[in-house]
């Protein structure tokens, strides 16, 4: 759920506050197996499993500014903190021993620990992001009608999480985590940023978001003493699905990276992706969001 007031709003300077609130539920599972590997059909030996169960609520605060400098430029500032908070969760820590370790129902229990939410604590990472953006667009002048009205911008962000202020007492095996960092820039072009007002006019490709970016970012943890980074370019379409003069929109993005250290032989993983976006909003049409007249 999110909330957004304007702040301060002026005829070209615009600030507001937000905030998202959200529920976290849910569960991870590790579980390790070592195995005495014999001749029959079998496979004996010890399972050792960590459950870790959270149901909490989960917020973070937003800012963001916007100043036009006149129709064709225009930049914005945002800066979006999530707070350290402690998460609800309950633990569960248990040790078998098995003469068929790939069979449940044959676990003999060695040790059985469980916590609830009063016998430890999860926190969350902090994390601070600023972003930057730079908007310019080809608009009409007075007694010139342009036949496109292209629009260009750039967008980065900076985003910093303290793993210091991680915490989870339930378990005593905890990794200690390194700070990371994460910079990322993109550009998206629309060839015709106006296509509302002639839509019946405007080709489909001319309607089309196009969009490049590049990331870098390190992770927290390491491989033989360096720090695992994660860098990749990323490209994209927004396809607007212009019905009653909505803002909705299908997005495709494809997504080429590496992760690893500078040394190869230690780590090194190549990766491709795929995302798929759906973005719905209301239409001018929308009878929620017609301005009534009254006589």
């Amino acid at each position: 759920i999110g909330f957004s007031t304007d702040i301060i709003q002026l005829k070209d300077t615009r600030f507001a506050l937000g905030a998202n609130a959200g529920y976290l539920f849910g569960g991870t599972s590790n579980t390790r197996k070592s195995a005495l590997y014999t001749t029959s059909d079998f496979v004996p030996g010890g399972v050792g499993t960590k459950i870790i169960n959270v149901n909490s609520f989960h917020y973070e605060l937003g800012g963001y500014l916007t100043h036009d400098f006149n129709k064709n430029h225009s930049l914005g500032l945002s800066a979006v903190l999530e707070p350290l908070q402690k998460i609800n969760a309950e633990y569960e820590e248990a040790l078998y021993y098995s003469t068929d370790i790939d069979n449940p129902n044959a676990y003999d229990t060695l040790s059985f620990i469980k916590k609830d939410r009063n016998d430890g604590k999860l926190t969350n990472i902090p994390t601070y992001s600023y972003g930057l953006n730079y908007i310019w667009r080809a608009m009409d002048k007075e007694g010139k009608a342009k036949e496109k009205h292209p629009e260009v911008s750039l967008h980065f962000t900076y985003s910093t999480s303290d793993w210091s202020k991680f915490e989870n007492t339930f378990d005593s095996d905890t990794t200690s985590f390194l700070n990371t960092s994460k910079i990322t820039f993109g550009v998206q072009f629309i060839p015709e940023a106006d296509f509302s007002s002639s839509s019946a006019t405007t080709k489909f490709y001319n309607k089309i978001r196009y969009r490049a970016g590049f990331y870098q970012y390190t992770l927290p943890y390491t491989a033989n003493g360096a720090q695992v980074k994660d860098f990749g370019t990323t490209f994209g379409i927004g396809i607007p699905v212009a019905i009653q003069k909505s803002l909705s929109s299908i997005n495709v993005g494809f997504s080429a990276g590496r992760r690893g250290v500078s040394d190869k032989q230690l780590l090194n993983e190549n990766y491709y992706g795929i995302n798929l976006g759906i973005t719905i909003a209301p239409g001018e049409a929308e009878k929620w969001f017609r301005r009534r007249k009254l006589n």
